[in-house]
């Protein structure tokens, strides 16, 4: 299901394309293998568990971590300049998810193949990053006895609580506003514990939503990246 490009497009005319390639997404059966209209596969987690920053599978998640502290993989380049750290270069199936590798340079590695997408994501990926270790120093700090599996795990579970109170605190309001995320029950209680959890809930997300709905989410990328100096300069 190819889309036409006009021929005087003002970006693509300067390439000769005729057509951007659109194709269908793998088929995935249905919850409970029932009949039905075409089923999409989503290969990431549905939770909003932090997936973007350990990986959706244990290969992936043991492939960025350090297996020391409770910390994730760094990479350390220009430190002496007091550059932050940024994240782990990818060593494995290189070309995944970069575009126009140069020979011996490589895109970055996360929890989603597509950090390298383009630079917010991959600011995104970097900063969850960072705020793990970060979490995880401090647990291991505190807790001097825990072993690596155990920092990293409940560091995990910090930062992946740190996810949820943003998007429920945070973003829902803004996107379907406050009185709609009243009316559905959908803020942070201010006291205790949510405990109304259940398994049996499908916790998978339509393909309306995942198809046209969420779309909406590449309009809020600024045209432009303002960068700064170290005195917060533009």
């Amino acid at each position: 299901m190819n889309i036409k490009i006009p021929h005087d497009d003002p970006f693509y005319k300067y390439f000769k394309r005729q057509c951007l390639d659109f194709a269908r997404i793998y088929a995935g059966p249905k919850p409970g293998c029932k009949l039905g209209p075409r089923f999409q596969i989503n290969t990431i987690s549905s939770f909003i568990d932090g997936n973007q920053v350990y990986g959706s599978n244990q290969d992936i998640a043991s492939r960025l971590r350090e297996f020391h502290g409770g910390r994730l993989k760094t990479n350390k380049v220009y430190a002496e300049l007091g550059l932050k750290d940024l994240l782990p270069m990818r060593t494995v199936d290189k070309d995944v998810g970069c575009m126009a590798r140069p020979r011996n340079v490589y895109c970055f590695d996360a929890g989603d193949e597509r950090v390298n997408e383009q630079l917010m994501l991959t600011v995104m990926h970097t900063i969850w990053m960072r705020e793990h270790n970060r979490v995880a120093d401090i647990l291991s700090h505190i807790n001097p006895h825990w072993d690596d599996e155990t920092v990293y795990q409940e560091a995990r579970h910090l930062v992946a609580a740190e996810l949820q109170h943003i998007t429920y605190n945070e973003f829902l309001p803004m996107v379907i506003g406050r009185q709609t995320v009243a009316k559905y029950g959908l803020e942070p209680q201010k006291h205790g514990y949510y405990d109304g959890y259940s398994s049996k809930v499908n916790a998978g997300i339509r393909a309306a939503f995942q198809s046209a709905a969420f779309r909406f989410g590449h309009s809020l990328l600024p045209d432009v990246i303002e960068r700064y100096n170290k005195f917060h300069e533009k």
